[in-house]
């Protein structure tokens, strides 16, 4: 994934993680979500369809479910957000039961 991939899906993960509520889908609200690790600078916003258009030439789909952990300024991937833990439970699962308002 480029930076631009992960830059937009760190953001997309910050704003669900400041927020509990179900999500529409993601074909509801086509648009972009930048972070900005060193200032910790959201931005979230809709393009015209020519910038949609040069902007989608730099992406790759993801396959879902996607985790992105901000911590310390810095974004993390988790590659398979549905692998067991040592304990035995999915990372999702448990990340779903622990994010504020889940419990």
């Amino acid at each position: 994934m480029n930076t631009l991939g992960k830059t937009l899906l760190a953001t997309a993960c910050a704003l669900s993680l400041s927020s509990s509520v179900q999500a529409e889908p993601l074909g509801s609200h086509d648009g972009v979500f930048l972070y900005y690790p060193d200032t910790g600078r959201m931005v979230m916003g809709q393009l015209d369809k020519q910038a949609m258009e040069t902007s989608m030439k730099q992406t790759k789909p993801l396959n879902g479910p996607v985790v992105v952990i901000l911590q310390g300024g810095k974004a993390y991937l988790v590659e398979d957000p549905l692998q067991k833990m040592a304990d035995g439970q999915r990372m999702i699962d448990f990340l779903d039961r622990m994010t504020y308002g889940s419990r």
